[in-house]
């Protein structure tokens, strides 16, 4: 079982593989990124692409509506697992998919947080961008408040934050 002293869920959006969406565990020591989703994260013109095609204006914000409330539902489930997870020990959570990884506090050099005031495909709150040995560039996931994922990472590593 782990201590986590805070998450939320970022979208890693790859280029030439499918995105996946991870549930960022702070822990007393380090950032756990547990795959909690993938392919279609938080895509934000599912239904509502559908709708305007086929109806128009009108069936465009029926269909917003419907990704809408499927985002809200699909977010809730994936909170749930992360409360689930910490049941898991550390190696085992590792363990649990190959994409699954650790960022120790020492390896951190910056984090770059920034809420979004427009998106194009609506699908992201902010931006959680990590200098490690290597640049991780994140998505926050829908459905949270950017407030509330900064006083996170404020809480655990405020000398490293940039905003």
């Amino acid at each position: 079982m782990i201590e986590v002293k805070g998450f939320f869920r970022v979208n890693k959006l790859n280029e030439w593989t499918s995105n996946v969406q991870y549930a960022a565990l702070f822990l007393d020591d380090r950032i756990l990124f547990v795959k909690v989703g993938g392919q279609f994260v938080d895509s934000g013109l599912g239904a509502s692409a559908v709708g305007g095609a086929l109806v128009g204006p009108v069936g465009w914000g029926i269909g917003a509506a419907i990704d809408q409330g499927h985002r809200r539902a699909s977010s809730k489930r994936r909170d749930e697992k992360v409360k689930r997870l910490a049941e898991l020990s550390r190696e085992d959570l590792l363990q649990l998919d190959k994409a699954n990884f650790e960022l120790l506090y020492e390896q951190v050099k910056s984090i770059k947080m920034k809420k979004t005031i427009l998106s194009l495909s609506g699908a992201r709150v902010g931006i959680f961008n990590i200098e490690a040995d290597k640049k991780y560039r994140f998505n926050i996931a829908l459905n949270q408040s950017y407030e509330d994922c900064l006083t996170v990472v404020q809480t655990v590593l405020p000398d490293r934050i940039m905003r």
